[in-house]
């Protein structure tokens, strides 16, 4: 799943581009938003209560708890796996996607995909775009996945890794020897971290399957962490360097004066589309990438980005919290600093393209943006957000809330499951997916 932030979001999403997942008291499973990419659908064939609930961008796919899976949604995405004989046996365990297709681990460490071929959702040789049965290649033993926007890569517990459709760009990993223990993805590349901290990247040169030279030498040993935007990566060494690589416009070229600003001392690094944020060890924030997504703070903020803790963001936004405010810059949409209510504290934030949403431990959410992506709710749903919400989730052009009520408060574009307000036949909602 691809469509705005997933590749720094856990593979776990109850949302697609157009629709929401939720999961009710009695175990079943309701979507709203658009009929034709999974909304407004009750499916049937998930068990009580499943496992978890999986999205790409226009389909969804539930792990029941006995192992078996239902789809739903776009069926060229993915929402109809019926041809798939094998899927169920042995059972599933994880379900991983990308922008159009799904793969899962079975029990046996092996692997199946469904879905756009293009996007990864084929595996064996019977059709003219995979010159090699990937799924003997791959056999078992297999312990997680990691998707670009139409590539897998598997990595196997021996630290191996198998990527796949081999003529997708970031899909052919045959030349990497490399013993992994974590991987990271942009659009179109993947980045190794090894055993011994050093990195290896494969994919398109423009979006950092290639690393230069110095490149190299930097990303030798020491590396804890890589972060990606669409087309750069970033990677945090133990000592609190970074160093980025990738499209120059997308972060992938910090410029010497920003590079001797996080050469040490960063905590954490963070990532737009297109741009990188980086929390320094005494909280403050360095930005870098393209402006109209987050790689500028303006200078009327900067004042404010003291003692930040974390950082959220949208496709093109930044949202720092910083005591009492959460102060966003990026898109000018969402750009500006929210107060937060005397003595509360962020417990959560989601964000739809161009909008946010916040959740105070007093239970009130918080949203700004662009009005009918989510960052003004009509005078119904904002008198239900004051108290009492237990969980929020966005997707492209809408947010959703549950309350302790058990009712699923929406508001955004109606085409992406924005029902400004709540449904009334839509009650005893637990959680999202």
């Amino acid at each position: 799943m691809t469509f705005f932030l997933n590749r720094q979001q856990n593979h776990e999403s109850a949302s697609n581009l157009f629709a929401f997942a939720f999961i009710r008291k009695d175990g079943s499973v309701g979507t709203i938003g658009h009929p034709f990419y999974g909304g407004s659908y009750f499916p049937s064939g998930i068990q009580s209560a499943p496992e978890r609930i999986v999205a790409n961008n226009l389909a969804f796919a539930a792990l029941n708890r006995d192992g078996s899976v239902r789809a739903w949604g776009s069926r060229d995405a993915g929402g109809d796996f019926s041809y798939i004989p094998s899927l169920s046996s042995p059972k599933v365990v994880e379900i991983f996607s990308t922008s159009n297709a799904f793969a899962a681990i079975r029990a046996d460490g092996s692997v199946i995909a469904w879905g756009r071929d293009l996007s990864g959702g084929q595996l064996d040789k019977t059709r003219e775009k995979n010159p090699e049965d990937i799924q003997k290649k791959i056999g078992t033993n297999v312990k997680t996945i990691v998707a670009s926007d139409n590539a897998f890569t598997a990595l196997r517990r021996d630290g191996s890794v198998i990527s796949w459709p081999t003529d997708s760009f970031g899909g052919d990993s045959r030349k990497i020897s490399g013993s992994f223990v974590a991987l990271a993805s942009n659009r179109y590349a993947f980045a190794g971290i090894t055993e011994s901290g050093g990195v290896e990247v494969w994919g398109s040169r423009d979006f950092g399957g290639e690393l230069s030279s110095a490149a190299k030498k930097s990303l030798s040993g020491g590396v804890k962490k890589i972060v990606a935007t669409g087309s750069a990566f970033a990677a945090l060494k133990g000592n609190g360097a970074v160093i980025a690589w990738g499209g120059e416009g997308s972060g992938g070229d910090p410029g010497k004066t920003i590079q001797s600003r996080i050469a040490g001392g960063v905590k954490s690094v963070h990532a737009t589309e297109s741009a990188f944020a980086a929390i320094t060890r005494t909280g403050g924030v360095i930005a870098w990438g393209d402006p109209s997504a987050g790689g500028k703070v303006p200078d009327h903020l900067t004042g404010g980005l003291s003692n930040v803790s974390t950082i959220y963001a949208s496709n093109g936004t930044f949202a720092a919290v910083a005591k009492d405010r959460i102060i966003s810059w990026g898109s000018r949409y969402a750009e500006g600093v929210v107060k937060l209510p005397e003595g509360a504290k962020v417990v959560d934030v989601v964000a739809s393209s161009e909008a946010f949403a916040a959740l105070t431990d007093q239970g009130q959410v918080l949203t700004w943006g662009k009005d009918d992506f989510g960052g003004r709710p009509n005078a119904v749903a904002s008198n239900l957000l004051k108290s009492g919400v237990l969980a929020l989730q966005a997707n492209y052009g809408a947010i959703a809330a549950i309350k302790s009520d058990g009712r699923l408060i929406s508001w955004g574009d109606s085409d992406f499951g924005g029902k400004k307000g709540f449904d009334p036949f839509i009650r005893d909602v637990v959680s999202f997916g």
